[in-house]
């Protein structure tokens, strides 16, 4: 069996065990995306400033083999704007709910040399405000989270960056714990990007790196 394959079954575990959660208490909202392999995976890309240039938005909700990919937001500072945003992705609640958690995971698809540079992925959940026949996207507070390389977690203090060199499967992990009460009509999704920042003078930022992820979102 393939490190691919022990992955992507890594991730219906995880589900399975949310599930299993959520049959004792509350609905855990699930989503992942990616099937393994880089043909499918999100593709996170920075401009030469280390901005986001592109991203991957994900649904509340669902599995999908092939990422749903955002693009141009250096347009916008790095942040989603409604004009890029893929409305399929978005997924209207049907009553009212506060959620409180999240917790997420990434893993490379590709191998990427950083030469200078370390790279910041992370995951922000979004809410579409719907204002009578229009609305705005905007950002939920404190739902969101910087990616830690798993690699690091034993270690005294884990890095919450990726740099030198990352191999396929070299996973990220985070979680955030929060409160936001999302009116029935509302519309939620994730998006995943991804900065760079130099760590030495005149270094290359312009990079990309493609992943597989899985998102809970929890009351």
């Amino acid at each position: 069996m393939t490190t691919s394959s022990l992955i992507v079954r890594a991730y219906f575990v995880m589900a399975l065990l949310l599930l299993g959660f959520s049959a004792h208490a509350q609905t855990v909202l699930l989503s992942s995306m990616g099937d393994g392999t880089a043909a499918h995976a999100a593709k996170l890309t920075t401009q030469e400033k280390g901005l986001a240039s592109s991203g991957a938005m994900m649904p509340v909700s669902g599995y999908s083999q092939t990422a749903v990919p955002l693009l141009t937001l250096d347009l916008n500072q790095g942040e989603p704007y409604f004009g890029n945003v893929y409305g399929g992705v978005l997924q209207a609640l049907p009553s009212t709910m506060t959620f409180t958690k999240m917790d997420a995971i990434i893993n490379p698809q590709n191998t990427l040399i950083l030469l200078g540079a370390k790279l910041t992925i992370t995951a922000q959940l979004y809410r579409f405000q719907r204002q009578g026949p229009v609305g705005q996207l905007v950002s939920v507070p404190g739902a969101g989270c910087t990616f830690t390389d798993a690699s690091t977690l034993q270690a005294p203090n884990p890095t919450q960056t990726y740099e030198n060199i990352i191999p396929p499967s070299e996973l990220g992990v985070c979680s955030a714990t929060f409160s936001a009460t999302i009116p029935a009509g509302d519309s939620l999704m994730w998006v995943i990007r991804m900065t760079a920042s130099p760590t030495t003078p005149g270094a290359l930022l312009t990079q990309s790196l493609s992943i597989d992820a899985s998102i809970s979102l929890s009351p």
